[in-house]
């Protein structure tokens, strides 16, 4: 018979307790009850993959320059020992899944965990004209605000 680990003995005892409160006959002999501890999602992908924010950009410049759009995705993905794998991205347009799910699998992420550990992030292609634009706009309005504050305090 294969040992129940304690958490699968504790859930099992909470519903078997239940289950006689609720009916004085026995629960069936056929039941099985499986616990699951839930996925703990990190945000903390540096941790393990110290060179992203460096080598994803540039992996995923050729795939902004052909498609030209911009978007937001969301990428979930497990790291363990051998690097990543199970890379999922969505809410973004499928030429841009498959090369982030590519573009990841290739850089060096590492855990020395025995447990696989799962990871979210958010990957945004932006051109970089609109990021000028917003830049100068942010500049203007503070060149403003400098000069209301200079005319407030005369």
């Amino acid at each position: 018979m294969k040992p129940i680990p304690p958490v699968g003995l504790a859930a099992a005892l909470l519903v078997t307790v239940a289950a006689q409160a609720q009916s004085p006959t026995p629960a069936p002999q056929s039941s099985v009850i499986e616990v699951q501890a839930p996925r703990v999602l990190r945000h903390d992908v540096q941790t393990v993959c110290p060179t992203v924010h460096a080598d994803l950009p540039e992996a995923l410049a050729s795939a902004f320059a052909q498609h030209g759009r911009e978007a937001r995705m969301q990428v979930r993905f497990t790291v363990d020992r051998d690097g990543v794998s199970q890379v999922q991205a969505s809410n973004g347009p499928q030429v841009y899944r498959r090369r982030v799910a590519s573009a990841l699998r290739e850089i060096e992420c590492r855990t020395d965990r025995s447990v696989p550990q799962q990871f979210e992030m958010n990957v945004q292609f932006i051109d970089p004209a609109s990021l000028q634009a917003v830049d100068a706009q942010g500049r203007q309005a503070l060149q403003a605000v400098d000069t209301l504050s200079a005319r407030a305090v005369r």
